[in-house]
């Protein structure tokens, strides 16, 4: 039994990035759980930790288009400039409510802002049960189902959260259908516009399972970070998630392992 389990930690893996083993904090909504972006931005030695795997995950993610992204790169606009790279999409979610999944897509969305020079949004994708509006006070109108229904622009409805950096896009309307939403062609329309305004976009998803939307939202992006609760999520649920997410040919870019007690005392462990 202990050899099979091993496999299939195995098989889930392989492939993937593991993004940090440690338990990174409360989830939102927990005890104790940060009231805003600010509190959240003085966990600044998980903060370089998070921005260094983004920025690999990004670097990855140029290699792979390889020389159709030169190709375009290179373009000459009409006045004589380079046209503006395309940003990049990518999605964070567990798989059963509760692993934290919004916790890390915030984090690291804090993470990108604080060290990099590029912009980033986060959107909260969760349709059902959006949380991350809670961390922020917002003063745009609508959300990302406003946005999809054209009623709204993105200027008028994405909050400015730090200057030229950070910015956040609520959920939006509450929506009947979330998977009639995200197999719209209006919404990739949408995230199209998104990536054409910023560096990189964080979508905060709703659970992988019994929530089907979740992976039409991911095949929208350029990938999805699978967030896993230590000691809660059963392997043989994530190798399923992951499976279904490869059928509907989804790229799992990286895994979370979150809320991990660790029993090494800290000054020990900072010289692992």
């Amino acid at each position: 039994m202990c050899l099979q389990r091993r496999r299939q930690q195995r098989d889930f893996m392989e492939g993937a990035t593991v993004l940090n083993p440690r338990e990174i904090g409360p989830a939102i909504g927990d005890e104790g759980s940060p009231l805003s972006s600010q509190a959240l931005c003085t966990m600044e030695h998980l903060y370089d930790h998070f921005y260094k795997v983004l920025w690999k995950i990004l670097v990855k993610a140029g290699h792979r288009n390889g020389a159709e992204a030169r190709k375009s790169n290179g373009r000459k606009l009409t006045n004589g400039t380079k046209e503006r790279k395309q940003g990049y999409a990518m999605t964070f979610a567990g798989c059963r409510e509760g692993d934290g999944a919004s916790t890390m897509a915030l984090n690291f969305a804090c993470a990108f802002a604080s060290y990099s020079s590029r912009s980033v949004l986060l959107v909260d994708g969760n349709l059902r049960n959006p949380v991350l509006h809670l961390q922020f006070s917002t003063n745009g109108k609508g959300g990302l189902t406003d946005l999809v229904e054209g009623t709204v622009s993105i200027t008028e409805t994405v909050t400015e959260v730090a200057p030229n950096k950070f910015y956040f896009l609520r959920s939006g309307t509450k929506s009947v259908s979330p998977i009639t939403l995200y197999e719209s062609a209006e919404f990739l329309r949408v995230v199209e516009q998104l990536r054409a305004t910023y560096d990189l976009i964080i979508f905060d998803s709703p659970s992988l399972v019994d929530n089907p939307e979740s992976t039409l939202l991911a095949a929208a992006t350029d990938g999805l970070v699978m967030v896993l609760q230590a000691e809660k999520t059963r392997w043989e649920v994530a190798l399923s998630a992951r499976r279904d997410l490869e059928d509907a040919q989804v790229p799992v870019i990286g895994a979370v392992l979150n809320k991990k007690h660790l029993v090494i005392p800290e000054p020990l462990y900072r010289l692992l």
